[in-house]
């Protein structure tokens, strides 16, 4: 049995990490973050683990004003560095690899521009294992779901039984591991973004989040401490 739980949890941890390289891959720049929540909103105030990028974008004109990009300008750095990243891409396309590195660079934009939020979370029981679930917020993602969807699905090869439904009016994608004690995947849009889910009835646990009759990390003490605070770049 500890061998089918290890499994199954091995299987929603790769889903997640498929996700993760869709999510980044066909999430293009150019929506405006601050149109939509918070996305550490959406993570559970008693997380494990907790990480939050928010993306250069919302620094952007602070940054703009630093000795460091200033000087990165004056110097031909950036200039340089697209040079590079343009002649091997031409490398890539010659060699019939052009389409790999077009994606990994539109991912590596992405994540720069929109960031992500992740975090993770264990609940002992009295009676029984500890249940948790890990969850995935890709910012300003929420356009390419269907895409995502498609590569998650194609990914597992038939092996889970995905299904649709309405949960406190999200349109919600997921599915049951088999032999597994209950482990869930599932995403849905969420404010513009794109959420992903993964554990012990991790669907449930992460909306009741979102709706609010959860707490989010943002009550967090340590969050208030550490977080909460401005900490943008000094001109």
């Amino acid at each position: 049995m500890a061998l089918k739980h290890r499994k199954s949890w091995l299987t929603a941890c790769t889903l997640v990490a498929i996700a993760v390289g869709v999510g980044w891959t066909f999430a293009q720049p150019g929506t405006n973050q601050n149109q939509s929540p918070a996305p550490v909103n959406l993570l559970p105030q008693e997380a494990l683990l907790f990480v939050t990028t928010d993306g250069s974008l919302a620094h952007r004109d602070a940054w703009e004003q630093t000795a460091a990009y200033q000087a990165i300008e004056e110097s031909g750095l950036e200039a340089m560095f697209e040079k590079v990243i343009d002649g091997f891409h031409q490398l890539a396309a010659a060699q019939g690899a052009g389409g790999f590195v077009s994606l990994g660079r539109t991912a590596l934009i992405h994540l720069r521009d929109h960031g992500l939020s992740l975090a993770a979370t264990v609940v002992p029981q009295q009676n029984g294992p500890p249940t948790g679930y890990a969850i995935l917020v890709l910012h300003d993602a929420a356009r390419f779901e269907e895409t995502v969807a498609q590569l998650i699905m194609g990914g597992t090869q038939g092996e889970l039984d995905f299904q649709q439904a309405d949960k406190a009016g999200r349109t919600v994608t997921f599915a049951v591991i088999p032999d597994s004690p209950g482990v869930e995947v599932g995403w849905w849009q969420e404010s513009g973004h794109l959420v992903l889910v993964a554990g012990i009835q991790a669907v449930d646990s992460a909306i009741a989040v979102a709706t609010g009759e959860a707490p989010n990390a943002t009550t967090h003490p340590l969050y208030q401490k550490y977080v909460a605070g401005e900490h943008d770049f000094e001109v």
